[in-house]
């Protein structure tokens, strides 16, 4: 398993690359992708709702409907998030700029970022060649 955190500011373009590096790969590996939401925008229930009550009191539930399956758990690490991902070929993160994971720097960041791996300089060619490499260690 691979991990691959794509950072850089609001609006730098690292959902377009990450669903760019999916398309591109998910025949070929399994991907799994986590997105960090510091700030919990992220809404998956109406409040009141059944689900959300449910899901207030359970520390894990499920909700199936036509054509997808969403998992519902209390806040966890990251690393218990990827540990959820393990028979995974590739992780891609989506934030988690200050953790020591490696990294693909997107835009210019004037803070020091550790473990960058790969700067995204407008080359999507080259970043999936990297990403290739990276994961397939060839």
């Amino acid at each position: 398993m691979k991990i691959l955190s794509f950072v850089g500011y609001h609006n730098s373009g690292k959902t377009t690359l990450i669903e760019e590096i999916i398309k591109s790969f998910e025949n070929i590996y399994k991907i799994a992708y986590i997105k960090h939401d510091p700030k919990g925008h992220a809404i998956f229930d109406k409040e009141n709702s059944d689900s959300a009550r449910i899901l207030s009191l359970n520390h894990q539930s499920a909700i199936l409907s036509k054509d997808t399956f969403v998992l519902y758990q209390k806040p966890k690490t990251v690393d218990e998030a990827i540990a959820f991902f393990k028979d995974y070929d590739l992780i891609i993160l989506e934030g988690f700029k200050y953790m020591a994971f490696p990294k693909v720097k997107v835009g210019d960041i004037k803070e020091p970022l550790e473990n960058v791996v790969y700067e995204y300089d407008g080359d999507k060619e080259a970043l999936k060649r990297f990403v290739e490499t990276y994961v397939s260690g060839f």
